[in-house]
């Protein structure tokens, strides 16, 4: 797998307020000279409207200037009072589409904090527009940094999905990775992924039937699944994906993580139990 990293020229000076490098002119003028629009796709419950607008929200910072955000959020349960907070807290960069979250169906694994909806980006297939190409699925407990068109851009290369390895668990024969590596002959040092931040190639996400074949594996080995959708799609997606800079997946938890990042975080992501709004 080869990693997306940041170009080493690429300026901060935005981060800093003293206005734009030269290299961050030419790539907006580049971005909006080639796209218009980014999709996003989440899922949230009652519990984590709060999270969602604040992600939306930061997201929206940070894009280069004539970039539309079209956010496609699965409502698992959020009250039309807090749709509606959420919708007035939003920039006019975004619009979102509020889709109906559908039936999982059979029992699948829970443990502690986790609800349902954890497993909805398993069924983003069947709820995303059809003419879609690839989505950037994220989280709602994350806050965005920088400007995602540099990772929506990025090259497939025939992989199924982008993501960062994952810091607690880097191998699917790590402790807590894919249970069920041995039975399903996947390589030892195969690399394990969070899948909290995904970008998706959406046709072949679909024509790999990666809903069904996940749900199988829960079905199959679901006594011993740990981290849930996460385990079940490095299950299916082993040797199908291709690795992000650390930086597009930060844990502020590990700190350790930090001197692997190439650039500083360009989305901060409070998995675990560290979770700002509780504070």
């Amino acid at each position: 797998m080869t990693t997306l990293q940041r170009p080493e020229d690429e300026g901060d000076d935005r981060a800093s307020g003293v206005g734009l490098a030269a290299t961050e002119y030419i790539y907006c003028f580049l971005v909006i000279a080639t796209r218009t629009s980014i999709a996003i796709a989440c899922a949230a419950d009652a519990q984590y409207a709060l999270p969602l607008a604040v992600m939306l929200r930061s997201v929206c910072t940070h894009l280069a200037p004539g970039v539309m955000v079209e956010a496609y959020v699965l409502d698992d349960g959020i009250p039309a009072h807090d749709q509606a907070r959420v919708l007035a807290s939003l920039p006019a960069n975004v619009r979102v589409h509020w889709r109906q979250s559908p039936a999982l169906g059979g029992a699948l694994p829970l443990l502690g904090r986790m609800s349902l909806t954890t497993y909805q980006k398993l069924t983003l297939g069947g709820w995303l527009p059809p003419e879609l190409d690839r989505v950037l699925w994220l989280d709602c407990d994350m806050l965005v940094l920088a400007d995602i068109g540099r990772l929506w851009e990025a090259n497939f290369e025939g992989s199924l999905a982008l993501a960062v390895q994952d810091e607690r668990v880097p191998l699917v024969s790590s402790r807590f990775g894919v249970a069920a590596w041995r039975e399903l002959r996947l390589p030892r040092e195969a690399k394990y992924f969070n899948a909290g931040v995904l970008l998706i190639d959406l046709a072949a996400w679909r024509s790999q039937e990666v809903w069904s074949r996940s749900m199988a594996y829960l079905r199959d080995f679901g006594g011993r699944v740990y981290f849930w959708d996460q385990e079940a799609l490095n299950a299916v997606l082993a040797g199908r994906w291709r690795e992000l800079d650390a930086r597009w997946n930060w844990h502020p938890a590990l700190d350790h993580l930090r001197a692997k990042c190439a650039a500083e975080p360009a989305i901060i992501h409070f998995s675990c139990n560290l979770k700002p709004w509780k504070f």
